[in-house]
């Protein structure tokens, strides 16, 4: 499949002013010129034709609802498609560190074998990938690690084990960083990414990858069966077109 024709979909959480639900298909239709779905519902099916705005009880933000808005399958060709979307987006919504921007990539033409390696290459570089977003979606950090951040349920652990540090290893600092949680925290990092990596080689199909435990310890990439799609769940709340944009462009490279 070429690139340009290679299909995304992409989950926008946000928080919506309460006064303007009612008027939100209208004028997201006459702004966008896109056609939408509104429902008070949650977790609803996604259109091939239509964005879906639903309900996200995940989304906290002072004085506004929790919503999400799901678009259709989009060719990366019509990337552009989104400009207006979210320049819309950003004058009638919100986001803070409870929110995330969820983006499947269509893989019906990638073996599992090739996936895997998708899966892989995510890990081994992760280290990097971090750099692209906030430190809420990092390894162990914040409100949005605990649910997509980098190594999603590793910061618990790391947590746990810097908890049996003695006296003499927490005074050790350098620069006010705690060495010995960064050396802990850096070898579990490297013991979780081994651990995956090996159930992804072992793995046979995607729901051996899943009774494995992978999704326990790893939750930012997913094999999505239903939706032929590996969906990459790190990029942190935005309603800047410009970042989103890049990250879906870096994603397809």
């Amino acid at each position: 499949m070429k690139k340009l024709d290679r299909t995304f979909g992409i989950e926008i959480e946000f928080g919506l002013k309460p006064e303007s639900f009612e008027s939100f298909k209208d004028e997201f239709e006459m702004r966008t010129g896109e056609k939408v779905n509104v429902t008070s519902a949650y977790n609803t099916s996604v259109s091939n034709t239509h964005w879906t705005l639903a309900v996200d009880s995940s989304v906290s933000v002072d004085g506004y609802r929790g919503r999400e808005l799901k678009s259709p399958p989009i060719k990366l060709s019509e990337i552009d498609r989104l400009k207006k979307v979210y320049e819309f987006l950003n004058e009638i919504g919100k986001v803070n560190r409870t929110c995330g921007q969820h983006v499947h990539i269509d893989a019906n033409d990638l073996t599992f074998k090739q996936q895997k390696k998708v899966l892989i290459a995510y890990l081994v570089n992760e280290d990097v990938i971090d750099m692209m977003h906030p430190i809420s979606r990092r390894f162990g950090r914040g409100v949005g690690s605990q649910y997509c951040g980098s190594g999603h349920g590793r910061h618990e652990v790391t947590r746990d084990e810097s908890r049996n540090t003695t006296p003499s290893e927490v005074d050790q600092r350098l620069d006010g960083v705690n060495v010995q949680f960064v050396r802990l925290q850096n070898h579990y990092k490297s013991v979780v990414i081994n651990e995956c990596i090996k159930k992804i080689k072992k793995a046979r199909s995607v729901r051996r990858l899943q009774g494995q435990g992978f999704a326990e310890k790893y939750s930012n990439v997913q094999i999505v069966e239903r939706f032929g799609t590996m969906e990459f769940r790190q990029h942190a709340g935005t309603l800047e077109y410009s970042k989103i944009s890049n990250w879906i462009i870096f994603l397809n490279n």
